[in-house]
């Protein structure tokens, strides 16, 4: 079933997303006609699959640790793989949602995604600064310098993660206040116009029926 307004027009039943699984209904080129809103879904997007290449960095980054020797550094994979798998599943739904908030502007889904969104940035924040369990945030510069031995490798890459960490965190929170503006702004905008559409359309079809029970006297 297509959901039409006086911009846009979305197939919410044309599902085609995740490409093979087919769970969910997910085209930006739909938002074309509001490139605005076009452009936040897909900062969205690319932020999620960022944080998904961070990620996997880490978890390269910890086989290498382990194999290298570190001390305790044996369960590190696991973690990083866990932490990979859980980003997956909620930058995924979050991003997904997103697209739909605003494809229905319903103010209660933006209201879950801004939610979302702020729990994505903070967490993102805290694997900026984290040193535990094989997270390579800034703090784990001072681990580093107090092994026996010489870790360069781990420092450069440590400063790499860490880095990383802390522009995805800074975007997620630009993307935050954007989201906000769209909820508060341009979703009022867009969905009130077409609301109105509607409810001219609707009094002119009473009117007419009006006219036509009434001989045409009204």
């Amino acid at each position: 079933m297509e959901q039409r307004n006086n911009r846009i027009i979305i197939d919410w039943q044309g599902l085609n997303y995740p490409p093979l699984i087919r769970a969910f209904h997910y085209d930006l080129a739909e938002l074309s006609p509001l490139p605005k809103v076009m452009k936040l879904a897909s900062f969205q997007r690319y932020v999620y699959f960022a944080s998904l290449a961070i990620c996997f960095f880490n978890l390269v980054v910890n086989i290498i640790v382990t194999a290298s020797g570190v001390e305790g550094s044996g369960s590190w994979s696991f973690t990083s793989l866990l932490v990979l798998l859980g980003m997956f599943c909620f930058g995924g739904f979050m991003h997904i949602h997103m697209f739909r908030a605003i494809g229905t502007g319903s103010e209660k889904r933006c209201m879950v995604i801004l939610v979302m969104q702020a729990i994505y940035c903070v967490t993102m924040f805290i694997f900026s600064l984290l040193s535990a369990e094989g997270f390579e945030g800034w703090t784990n510069i001072s681990r580093i310098n107090s092994l026996d031995g010489s870790y360069v490798g781990w420092m450069v890459t440590t400063v790499i993660e860490s880095s990383l960490w802390t522009i995805a965190a800074v975007c997620q929170g630009i993307l935050l206040y954007m989201f906000y503006q769209f909820k508060d702004n341009e979703r009022k905008q867009i969905y009130s116009s077409s609301t109105n559409v509607g409810n001219q359309a609707k009094n002119k079809f009473k009117s007419g029926m009006m006219k036509a029970a009434t001989g045409g006297i009204l």
